[in-house]
C-alpha cells in the first residue's frame, strides 16, 4: 500500500497512515529508490524528478532535505553510503555535510539497534567495493558512531588516540586489499568477508578489555567487543577475527617460519583461515611473503597438521593415568 509516516523524536519506527504515491515516493531514503513501475502504462514514474537524472548521473540524495530524512531514520545515513559503494555513485555534499552533524551521529547511536547497525556493515563488506564504504564512513564523521561506543569496559591503553583509529582501521583494510590483489593466494568470498573484517579492526587487536563484572573475570580483544557488542554480528566472526589477529601477529618474528613445530602449530590454530591469515600478515608487514610461507608449509609438509589428531586423547590419558588431574591442563 501508498503510505505516509511520522517519527517519534525517540524512535526510529513510524506510526504509518495511507498516503499517496507522492508521499509514498518523498518518504524513502534515496531518490533512485523512490521510482515506481506503471504496471497500466508500462513506464517508469519518478515522482521525485530526481530519481532517473540521479541514476543515469551516478549521484546519492535524498528525496527530502537530508537532515529530515537522517533524523526520521538514521539507518539512512548508512544506507545511503551502502548504496554509494555498491553502486559506485558519488554522495551529494548536503548529505556530506549533514552526516556531520553532532544530532545525526547522536540520533545513530541512540535511535538504531545495534543489530540493524551490524546488518548494513555486514553488506557493506560483502559489497563490490567495501574500502569504499569504510572510507565514506571516515569521511562523513559516522565511523565513530558505527564502531567505537563511548562505553567500554576497562580497556588496556592505545598506541594512538581514538580520533586516529578511522585512518587506521581504513588503511589496514586498503593494504590487506592490495596485498590480496598482487598475491597468487586467493579467498573465497566467505574469507575474504572475515578477512576484511580482521583487517578494519587490525588497530584494535592486541588491545584487551577487561569484563570485571563477570565471574570469573575474563577479558578479550577490543576488536571482538566491537564485533560482538558494537555490531552484534556473530560470536563466531569475534571468535575467527581473533584467531586471525593472534595468529598474524607470531608471523613477525623472522624466526618463527623457521621452526617446524611453531609453523605446524600455526596451521592447527588457523585451520581454514590461514591464508587470510597469512595475507593479514604480509599487509602488515612488507618483510613477510605469504606466498613463502605457504611453500614453506608445503616443504615442511605441514599443510595437512590441521587435520592431524593426536596419538592421545584425554580419555585415553586419564585410562592409562586415572590418578590425574582433570581440567585444561589436561587437554594441553
Amino acid at each position: 500500500n501508498l503510505r505516509t509516516e511520522t517519527y517519534a523524536d525517540s524512535s526510529r519506527v513510524p506510526e504509518i497512515v495511507l498516503g499517496t504515491a507522492e508521499e509514498d515516493a518523498l518518504r524513502r531514503d534515496l531518490t533512485i529508490n523512490a521510482l515506481f513501475y506503471n504496471i497500466n502504462d508500462g513506464v517508469v514514474e519518478d515522482l521525485t524528478s530526481l530519481g532517473l537524472t540521479d541514476l543515469r548521473e551516478g549521484i546519492i540524495r535524498t528525496p527530502l532535505q537530508p537532515r529530515t530524512t537522517f533524523l526520521d531514520d538514521p539507518l539512512r545515513a548508512l544506507r545511503a553510503v551502502r548504496f554509494a559503494g555498491k553502486l559506485g555513485f558519488k554522495v551529494n555534499p548536503d548529505i556530506i555535510e549533514t552526516c556531520r552533524l553532532p544530532e545525526v551521529r547522536s540520533a545513530l547511536e541512540t535511535k538504531v539497534s545495534k543489530e540493524r547497525i551490524g546488518a548494513e556493515v555486514d553488506k557493506m563488506l560483502r559489497s563490490a567495493s567495501p574500502l569504499t564504504c569504510v572510507n565514506l564512513l571516515r569521511d562523513l564523521s559516522l565511523f565513530p558512531s558505527v564502531f567505537l561506543p563511548d562505553e567500554m569496559p576497562n580497556m588496556d591503553p592505545l598506541e594512538f588516540d581514538v580520533e586516529e583509529a578511522p585512518k587506521r582501521c581504513s588503511a589496514g583494510m586498503s593494504k590487506f586489499l592490495s596485498t590480496l590483489e598482487s598475491s597468487k593466494l586467493s579467498l573465497p568470498k566467505k574469507l575474504l568477508r572475515i578477512g576484511l573484517l580482521a583487517s578494519l579492526l587490525r588497530p584494535f587487536g592486541g588491545k584487551h578489555v577487561h569484563y570485571a563484572q563477570s565471574k570469573p573475570s575474563r577479558q578479550g580483544t577490543v576488536a571482538a567487543h566491537i564485533i560482538r557488542h558494537c555490531l552484534k554480528l556473530p560470536g563466531r566472526d569475534a571468535d575467527e577475527v581473533t584467531i586471525i589477529h593472534v595468529c598474524s601477529a607470531k608471523l613477525e618474528n623472522p624466526s618463527f617460519v623457521q621452526n617446524r613445530l611453531n609453523l605446524g602449530t600455526l596451521v592447527r590454530e588457523s585451520k581454514v583461515l590461514l591464508p587470510t591469515v597469512l595475507l593479514l600478515a604480509q599487509s602488515q608487514n612488507e618483510n613477510i611473503s605469504a606466498e613463502q610461507i605457504q611453500r614453506t608449509i608445503i616443504e615442511m609438509r605441514l599443510e595437512n597438521a590441521a587435520s592431524l589428531k593426536p596419538l592421545l586423547n584425554g580419555k585415553e590419558i586419564m585410562r592409562l593415568l586415572p590418578k590425574l588431574s582433570k581440567g585444561p591442563k589436561l587437554g594441553e
